[in-house]
């Protein structure tokens, strides 16, 4: 269960020793497993690109990432971040981004998230995202387009989720305003 409100909560952010996953699947009594496997240059998708606020085709680092619950693979995500805040940093060069995750290296380099945007959407898997989290054929994924901002709203992260939507489902709480 992602659980989309709690997930980023000021809260939630400053006690856990962990990435949001870590902690939605440690409240739910699963093991998580979080493997990098590639950080590198590229350039920018349009459509990440225009998220971002950069020029389409301009380098980026983009990080591949897969998580597990249970030793399942549920999901990938593919990370995007402009070359000038990332720069030397570990998130430009570093699998494994230590304590606190990559949220904890945007705060030292001081980009606090604000603002969290996400579009779920949902398609078919491509035959290689099908193959990297194992799912049937005829199961859809949800795709989750989340971006970070900082207190200026300016994005300085976007990330791409596939989600296995035979194993995933979103949750998310809403206070309505009368």
């Amino acid at each position: 269960m992602r659980l989309g409100v709690d997930r980023y909560s000021g809260r939630s952010m400053r006690n856990r020793a962990g990435s949001p996953f870590r902690a939605e699947a440690a409240r739910q009594g699963r093991a998580a497993r979080i493997e990098c496997h590639a950080v590198c240059r590229q350039p920018a998708p349009i459509d990440i690109a225009a998220l971002l606020l950069v020029e389409a085709g301009e380098q980026v680092i983009c990080r591949e990432t897969r998580y597990y619950a249970d030793g399942e693979p549920v999901q990938l995500g593919r990370t995007y971040i402009p070359l000038k805040i990332a720069n030397a940093s570990p998130l430009a060069s570093k699998k494994d981004l230590g304590p606190g995750g990559i949220f904890e290296r945007f705060e030292d380099l001081g980009y606090r998230a604000t603002r969290i945007r996400e579009q779920v959407t949902t398609r078919f898997p491509t035959r290689e995202e099908a193959l990297a989290i194992k799912t049937q054929p005829g199961v859809p994924v949800l795709v989750v387009m989340h971006v970070a901002s900082d207190g200026n709203g300016t994005p300085f992260e976007v990330t791409r989720f596939i989600m296995r939507s035979d194993l995933i489902a979103i949750q998310y709480a809403m206070f309505v305003d009368s």
